[in-house]
């Protein structure tokens, strides 16, 4: 069961941590493993942020209660910044010897480098309380994804995403310490917010398409405007190959298959255009679909 309930300001830590190598519009992965001599019985996370957000635990994505959400959380206004804060239920993804937390932000504008604040928190077997706010024991890793100017993104590939939920001693190179935010920069007062999520409502799927053959590119078509996200399989790409989507744009990884989607910039759409380099070819699209997604309040709903 996961459970998104509005917070109040003292339900946060009141440490503001953020990345000191990230730039603006950049994601950024923040990590910790917690290791307890205890056995979690239940336990939540609460977060509070400046910016989107997906939360990992011990490997899980735990922000989405079915399809791959747009966003958590949900903004009525692209233009607000103000933070924002909600609890997550996470007893179902606890381990009993460590449990690692990753959280995988990105900024709500394109001229911030998003800040957190987070408190992981609950019960043990022997109903004992325990409390954990992220401090500077905290690791973070600016990734190889942007947001862009034109509310599109910038992702490669050849980084999964997947990659940031574990740090290895192989990769721990490429972490580096977090820091505190600037004193005074975050007025919490305000909170409880009315909490709320945007869903996957439906997948819409192509009506038809044409290919450009002087540009090498290829125009999709839905049939009808819808406001979320694009999800592009691609097929038989070169390694380092860069293809655009409508603005966006991707460097393919080369595996078999592999996907490009739009994780957190949301916009209209019914049709898109699709192209690449030198060495893109039309067949190397193999699926594009188009996720529709809407608010909804999520006060006294669970999953």
């Amino acid at each position: 069961m996961m459970t998104l309930l509005g917070l109040n300001a003292q339900e946060c830590s009141s440490l503001w941590l953020t990345c000191p190598e990230a730039y603006v519009g950049q994601q950024v992965a923040y990590s910790h493993t917690y290791v307890d001599s205890f056995e979690p019985q239940e336990g939540s996370i609460a977060i509070a942020t400046t910016g989107y957000f997906r939360l990992y635990v011990n490997g899980n994505l735990v922000s989405i209660p079915s399809y791959p959400m747009a966003r958590a959380p949900y903004r009525e206004s692209i233009d607000k910044t103000e933070p924002i804060a909600m609890r997550f239920d996470v007893t179902r993804y606890l381990q009993n010897d460590s449990n690692t937390i990753t959280l995988l932000v990105c900024p709500s504008v394109l001229d911030e480098t998003p800040a957190f604040s987070l408190r992981f928190e609950g019960v043990s077997t022997k109903n004992k309380l325990f409390v954990h706010d992220a401090d500077k024991s905290w690791l973070c890793r600016p990734l190889n994804a942007y947001m862009t100017d034109c509310n599109a993104e910038f992702a490669d590939g050849r980084m999964s995403i997947n990659s940031i939920c574990e740090v290895s001693k192989e990769e721990i190179m490429g972490w580096l310490p977090v820091e505190y935010a600037e004193d005074g920069r975050f007025d919490v007062s305000f909170l409880p917010f009315t909490s709320s999520y945007e869903y996957i409502n439906k997948v819409e799927k192509l009506k038809y398409f044409s290919v450009d053959w002087d540009e090498k590119g290829i125009s999709y078509d839905f049939g009808k405007g819808f406001y979320g996200l694009i999800r592009v399989t691609i097929r038989d790409a070169k390694p380092g190959q860069h293809i655009y989507i409508s603005g966006s744009e991707y460097i393919c990884s080369g595996h078999t298959d592999e996907q490009f989607l739009l994780r957190f910039t949301a916009s209209w759409f019914r049709k898109i255009y699709i192209t690449g380099d030198k060495l893109f070819r039309p067949k190397n699209v193999s699926k594009v679909e188009g996720l529709q997604i809407v608010p909804k309040i999520a006060q006294n709903l669970s999953f």
